[in-house]
């Protein structure tokens, strides 16, 4: 979702992987600190997002686009988890709680993995087809002069869909971690790959709009 609303922007994240390993990392950390798992996936999902909002303040102050800037952010990111985890696996916590039931659950045969997939791309869709603010942001991928000569402040809806893609990531890194049971600095590895190349498998295009 975070992928398709920023090449609609014609724009490109590739630290989406690394931000999912931190959250991961991050909120294993937590909940083998006891906090209570609401609180720490909250924690979790607030991180991710400021991951992308750093990503998206970096490119408009910086005026670098934002594939750039992530591909400098991926590290740093990959370095946090690595080392808030000394670099090695997190275990060692409760896991009788929903989130976990979740991360191996099904319902009607269906994995609530999948189930959380559809209902976040079904928010995507929504967002970005049916919203003033999914309009703004085709707009701004189809023709940047013409989307600033109409009023959009293009620097804000830069920053707003990088925290999206932040905050997903983070959900997904989340989610990782309550099907694996554990948090792992290594986790997520090429992943960005997938993200990018399902997104324009699903028919979002590069050149953005």
């Amino acid at each position: 979702v975070g992928m398709v609303l920023l090449l609609s922007m014609g724009e490109i994240d590739l630290s989406v992987a690394s931000t999912l390993t931190l959250v991961n990392v991050v909120t294993a950390i937590l909940l083998r600190e006891a906090v209570p798992m609401p609180v720490a996936v909250l924690l979790g999902l607030t991180c991710g997002a400021a991951c992308g909002f750093v990503n998206g303040m970096l490119s408009v102050l910086l005026a670098i686009p934002t594939i750039i800037i992530t591909l400098g952010t991926m590290s740093v990111y990959r370095g946090l988890a690595l080392v808030v985890s000394n670099a090695t696996p997190i275990g060692g916590f409760s896991k009788p709680s929903i989130l976990f039931e979740m991360g191996s659950g099904q319902i009607g045969g269906i994995p609530t993995s999948v189930l959380l997939m559809i209902v976040v791309g079904a928010a995507g869709y929504v967002l970005l087809n049916h919203t003033a603010f999914g309009w703004r942001v085709q707009a701004t991928g189809s023709s940047p002069e013409a989307a600033r000569f109409s009023g959009i402040p293009l620097a804000r809806y830069r920053v707003i869909a990088m925290t999206i893609m932040g905050t997903v990531a983070g959900l997904a890194g989340i989610m990782e971690l309550a099907f694996l049971q554990s948090g792992s600095p290594t986790t997520g590895q090429g992943y960005e790959l997938y993200v990018i190349a399902a997104a324009i498998i699903g028919g979002t295009p590069l050149s953005g709009g």
